[in-house]
C-alpha cells in the first residue's frame, strides 16, 4: 500500500516521525505507534522498518518505509498477514490526517 503525502519531503518526515530518547521512531501525533528497533537516524527509515500499533482493540505489527518522491513523502506500508491487516491502512491515513497534513494514493 503507498500513501504519497505532499509537501517537502524533510519537513513532512519530521512531522510525521519522532525519535525517542531509546531510538525507536514513533509515527503520528498519537505517538501510540512505535518501531520495534532503534535507529540512529530518520535515514533509516528509507528501509523497512517493523512497528507496532494497537488497532481496533489488539496489537498489530506492520513495516513502513518513508522515502523522499518529487512532490514530497511516499510511505509504504507493508502488511504482515494479521486478522486486524485490514485496518491498517485506514488507520495509518488517519495519522497522516491528525498530523495536518494530506494523504493521497500513490
Amino acid at each position: 500500500m503507498l500513501l504519497l503525502v505532499p509537501g517537502e519531503y524533510s519537513e513532512v518526515l519530521r512531522i510525521l516521525f519522532r525519535r525517542g530518547e531509546d531510538g525507536r521512531v514513533a509515527f503520528g501525533p498519537a505517538q501510540s505507534m512505535q518501531s520495534i528497533l532503534s535507529v540512529s537516524s530518520f535515514e533509516a527509515l528509507e528501509d523497512w522498518l517493523e512497528f507496532d500499533d494497537y488497532i481496533m482493540e489488539g496489537h498489530v505489527r506492520y513495516d513502513l518505509r518513508a522515502r523522499p518522491h518529487p512532490r514530497g513523502l511516499l510511505l509504504e506500508i507493508r502488511l504482515k498477514g494479521s486478522a486486524r491487516d485490514k485496518h491498517v491502512g485506514q488507520f495509518v491515513g488517519d495519522y497522516v490526517r491528525w498530523a495536518g497534513l494530506c494523504p493521497k494514493p500513490a
